[in-house]
């Protein structure tokens, strides 16, 4: 803006152009895979922003990350299991 411009305050939300929707916005996908892991994977690969090489990062990242939390789930139920066992 030039120095002198008038500002216009409006209620409405301002419209841009060039604009993502609120569920394309990085800090939504990364939100999305931490809560819902590979279930997130849909909104990174229909999203028109992200490149090819980003998609494929982003997915090996989510798949390998659902697998350690997988794995370390069924550890921690084995522990947990044991412990119950011990307990009666």
């Amino acid at each position: 803006m030039k120095s002198g411009t008038p500002i216009r305050i409006t209620t409405r939300r301002l419209q841009v152009a060039n604009e993502r929707p609120w569920y394309f916005y990085d800090r939504t996908v990364i939100l999305a895979i931490l809560a819902l892991l590979i279930f997130a994977l849909p909104l990174v690969w229909l999203s028109p922003y992200y490149s090819l090489r980003r998609k494929i990062v982003v997915s090996v990242l989510t798949v390998v990350g659902t697998y350690f939390s997988i794995v370390w789930t069924v550890d921690a139920l084995k522990i947990l299991k044991s412990s119950m066992e011990l307990l009666q």
